[in-house]
């Protein structure tokens, strides 16, 4: 039985191991993991009319893989509408249509898992899905978030009875406010933080494809883009990196990349211990619903990829900054690292604050950042 109080949310940065991470608790038979991002995020950031306006915007306008955005355009309605003001209610008849699941099930590419019924019941995970979100009596992101833990208990096959929901959003910039949503719905709930080596980050974020390398518009476009997230790039670790100490030992977690890359059986279980859960084996196989997948460290560490953890991520960002970006990282840095600053980093500072006044950084333009050609496609930690 779920321990709804409870919930596991895995955060950090982007391109930090979360899904690296998230695949070595998936089968672990006290965990119930979410299979993919189910951007629970967008549910405290919209103003919605009513919960059957949460309800839809969570069915049908949600970037989630497991839900309805692709298939509902289909269907003539544009999602992005789904959270404006002025939405109009989608029609139970349409919510249920079969043909509207049919579509969303051809179109589904679970992110480097099975797709088949065995793996993943997608029928049973809509029908209770639907039918816990008409029950909400209010606004409540909270409810929703337990109404896609129910959905997902009753779509993934019982191998054991896990006590714990677990679920994972990485986010572009360090924002406490997601951190204070969720321990306000979920005083008892745990937080795992993941970092990891800001340049290696950066890196990962500036890996264009090669089609995007090409070109002087290109080239500038990604230097800016370097710039811009080099201005937030320290506020950014200080915060996450100081969640530990303001919320306790005993709720929030650190936990570094390269810790999990180089002493991967001593962290797991750090975080079997802090999560009260027993060390399982399982939890040194990367899988996903249960199916062993190739994990992103193989991507380049292994003729043909892999199920094995390697470490060639580690230290493949030295080749992509080049000096010059890597002693602008390292001043940018001082603080984080208790390094002594150039003497220069007051004017470094000033000019990258004036740029992200100029043009705040929200995210990665998905145009220039290697996401795969599909929203359900895997994201790789390079």
């Amino acid at each position: 039985m779920i321990d709804e109080s409870r919930p596991i949310f895995i955060t950090g940065l982007m391109r930090t191991g979360s899904t690296l991470f998230l695949s070595l608790l998936d089968n672990h038979p006290e965990l119930l993991v979410y299979p993919d991002e189910p951007s629970f995020e967008r549910l405290y950031d919209r103003q919605y009319e009513s919960p059957a306006h949460l309800r839809d915007d969570f069915l049908f306008g949600t970037p989630n893989p497991l839900h309805l955005y692709e298939a509902i355009r289909a269907e003539h309605l544009d999602p992005i509408g789904f959270s404006a003001r002025g939405w109009e209610p989608v029609p139970r008849s349409l919510r249920v249509a079969s043909e509207i699941l049919d579509r969303a099930i051809q179109g589904l590419k679970l992110r480097g898992a099975l797709t088949d019924e065995a793996a993943f019941d997608f029928r049973a995970y809509h029908r209770v899905l639907g039918r816990e979100l008409d029950a909400l009596d209010e606004i409540s992101p909270r409810g929703a978030i337990l109404a896609a833990a129910r959905a997902a208990a009753a779509a993934i096959p019982k191998r054991t009875n896990p006590r714990f929901f677990v679920y994972k959003q990485p986010l572009p910039h360090f924002r406490e406010q997601s951190v204070v949503r969720f321990f306000r719905d979920f005083p008892d709930g745990k937080l795992i933080v993941l970092l990891r080596d800001p340049r290696a980050f950066l890196a990962s974020m500036l890996d264009y494809t090669d089609e995007e390398r090409i070109g002087l518009g290109a080239l500038l476009r990604r230097e800016l883009y370097f710039l811009r997230r080099l201005a937030v790039l320290e506020d950014d670790f200080l915060g996450f990196a100081g969640l530990e100490a303001r919320y306790g030992a005993e709720r929030v977690l650190i936990l570094r990349y390269e810790s999990l890359i180089l002493e991967l059986e001593e962290t797991m279980a750090r975080v079997a211990d802090f999560l009260g859960i027993a060390f399982d084996e399982a939890m040194l196989q990367p899988s996903k619903l249960g199916h062993p997948v190739r994990v992103p460290t193989a991507a380049q560490g292994a003729e043909g990829g892999g199920t094995r953890i390697y470490d060639a991520s580690l230290e493949r960002y030295r080749d992509r900054l080049g000096r010059t970006r890597l002693r602008l990282i390292d001043a940018a840095l001082s603080r984080y690292e208790g390094k002594k600053a150039p003497l220069w980093l007051p004017l470094l500072r000033s000019s990258l604050g004036l740029l992200h006044r100029l043009r705040p950084l929200d995210q990665a333009p998905s145009a220039m950042i290697r996401t795969g050609s599909s929203p359900c496609s895997a994201p790789e930690t390079r």
